[in-house]
């Protein structure tokens, strides 16, 4: 992964934050907004997992205590 590869991963995680923000605003959530946060939440976990693996690849930064 690139500079420019990192740079979209945070821009997919802070996007995803703001649309889960704006869900929290809703006071009735439908199963299309269920749903739609669910994707949401996927998502952030790929990316989260993708840079975590970033920083441990580039930045020497131990996944594990061990």
């Amino acid at each position: 992964m690139n500079v420019n590869d990192n740079q979209q991963l945070h821009s997919t995680i802070l996007q995803s934050l703001a649309a889960l923000r704006e869900y929290d605003k809703v006071q009735y959530w439908d199963d299309e907004m269920q749903e739609e946060v669910q994707i949401l939440l996927q998502r952030l976990e790929q990316c989260v997992e993708k840079e975590r693996l970033y920083y441990a690849m580039y930045r020497k930064i131990k996944l594990t205590d061990d």
